[in-house]
Order: C-alpha cells, then sequence, then structure tokens
C-alpha cells in the first residue's frame, strides 16, 4: 500500500527509528488506518545487517515516505528532514508509537495551532490520567480548560512543567507551528531524541496553549528501549531482535489490537499479537 497524498496532507511528520522496523511499520500502519494526514520523513539507522534487512523490506513498501539514514550525524539528518517540510505544521515521533483511534479531520483542522505559542497534542485528552506507568504516578485532572467543538484547549502553566498537561515539547505526536521548530532547531545542539526535548524544554516558556482532542488518539507504547535512559518493558517486555525476526518472517503486530486497548496514560505498555501476512 501506499500513502494518500492527495490534497489531504496538513501535516508534516518527522519519525525517528533504530533497529526497530517493526514497531516503525506499526506505525506507519495505524497512520493508514487512522491518521492520514501526513508527510513522512523518516531518520533512520541500524546497528547491524540483521536490523538493516527489516529497515530494507520496509523501505520497499513504504515508498512514499522521505526516508533519510543518520550515519553518526543524527542532528544533521534531523535539520535535513526539517528542511524538507513544507506545511506550516510539523510533528515527531519516535517508532514505538501508534494511533489507536480514527481521527476527526475537520475537528483536527479547527484544533491545529494557529500561533507560534499553540501547541496540539494527539497523545493527551480527558483519558491520560496516568502519568508514569512505571512509577505508578497520576497527574491532576484537566479542570482549568477551554472546551470547543471536539476538542479542548488549556494554558500550560497551570499545570506543573513535568506533567503531561504542562509539557508542551513532547516528541511524541505534539503538532508545532513549522516556523516555530525551525527557528528553534537552527542554533541547537542535540546528538538523540532525549537531548533535543530536554533542549526544547528549556523553550518551555515559547508555549502558553496546548490543544488535545476530548480523548488521546495516539500513545506511546514502550516494550524496548534504545538507550536505557527510560523505563521500558516492564510488564511486556520483547526485544527488538524478536520483533525483527518476527517481521522478517512475514509477522506484523496487530494494529487492530492495539485499537480495541483502552488507553489511560499517554505511554502505556501493551502485549503485541501478531498476526500474519504483508501489509
Amino acid at each position: 500500500w501506499q500513502f494518500e497524498t492527495s490534497g489531504d496532507i496538513m501535516i508534516d511528520l518527522i519519525i525517528w527509528s533504530f533497529d526497530r522496523a517493526s514497531q516503525l511499520n506499526t506505525l506507519l500502519t495505524s497512520i493508514r488506518r487512522n491518521c492520514n494526514i501526513f508527510n513522512i520523513k523518516i531518520v533512520y539507522n541500524f546497528s547491524n545487517k540483521f536490523f538493516q534487512d527489516g529497515y530494507i523490506k520496509l523501505i520497499q513498501n513504504n515508498t512514499d515516505c522521505f526516508w533519510t539514514r543518520d550515519n553518526g550525524d543524527f542532528e544533521e539528518q534531523t535539520k535535513f528532514a526539517l528542511s524538507q517540510c513544507k506545511t506550516d505544521y510539523v510533528s515527531f515521533s519516535t517508532d514505538d508509537c501508534v494511533f489507536h483511534k480514527k481521527v476527526d479531520k475537520s475537528v483536527l483542522e479547527a484544533a491545529l495551532p494557529e500561533f507560534d505559542n499553540q501547541v496540539f497534542s494527539f497523545r493527551l485528552g480527558y483519558n491520560t490520567l496516568e502519568q508514569d506507568i512505571h512509577r505508578g504516578t497520576k497527574q491532576p485532572p484537566l479542570n482549568m480548560h477551554a472546551v470547543k467543538e471536539g476538542w479542548m484547549a488549556w494554558d500550560v502553566n497551570k499545570y506543573h512543567p513535568h506533567d503531561n498537561y504542562g509539557y508542551p515539547f513532547g516528541l511524541d505526536l505534539h503538532v508545532f507551528r513549522r516556523d516555530l521548530i525551525s527557528n528553534l532547531l537552527k542554533n541547537m545542539d542535540f546528538n538523540s531524541t532525549n537531548q533535543l526535548e530536554t533542549n526544547l524544554c528549556g523553550q518551555r516558556g515559547k508555549i502558553d496553549e496546548m490543544r488535545a482532542f476530548f480523548e488521546s488518539v495516539a500513545v506511546n507504547i514502550p516494550i524496548n528501549t534504545i538507550n536505557n535512559t527510560t523505563i521500558t518493558g516492564l510488564y511486556h517486555p520483547i526485544s527488538k531482535e524478536e520483533l525483527n525476526e518476527k517481521w522478517l518472517n512475514g509477522e506484523v503486530i496487530d494494529v487492530e489490537d492495539v485499537e480495541n486497548t483502552k488507553f489511560i496514560g499517554a505511554h502505556q505498555e501493551h502485549m503485541f499479537k501478531f498476526i500474519k501476512g504483508e501489509i
């Protein structure tokens, strides 16, 4: 299959991926099913030929995505991908995110940021009260916000900067004005997504308003890690090696199973089911 790109695209999406072709395939499949409005750029890399084979297969199936390999120059390739963005909006994602619910495009169009000081989040909603699934922390509910038709908005500064509702610079499917991101990244040094996110968080004062649907439509599923800086795979671990083996053998993660799951956090583990067959 290919992404439909006719007159529908509103948002440029930059996805980072390392050794996780199977999970990236899941994200791309979920976009096709639930939120087919992205112009996709993928910055990817692999540690050996086994994982390279996974990407070769994935690239063959997704020739309309823009692929650029980060061969040790993460910042350069990220900025290169950003330079290829042409719409008013840019979003970022890691390869372990999934769209678990269909997006209402007309509501989204109304909710997208009009100014540089606004951000829209696919991963937040009334339902995402779990702050950290691994530490069991919750965040205060959204009680100071404006309700619109199908979406809501709130003042970032009314919420703690470490809580998701007060965290505008998440790199898991937040949508920014492209001009804001281009200006911020121009003079920024970073060599990983974590470092980029940390740097952006230092610019928190640039965003006053966050927006989201009433219920989240995307989630980060942290079941394995590439850098050991965050807790992953506490409940449903599955290694990158096992996932890649399955992917190369024609077993794909069942996106429909993910869609039928109840999500209560922006990050939530899930035990993947697998189905046979190509996309």
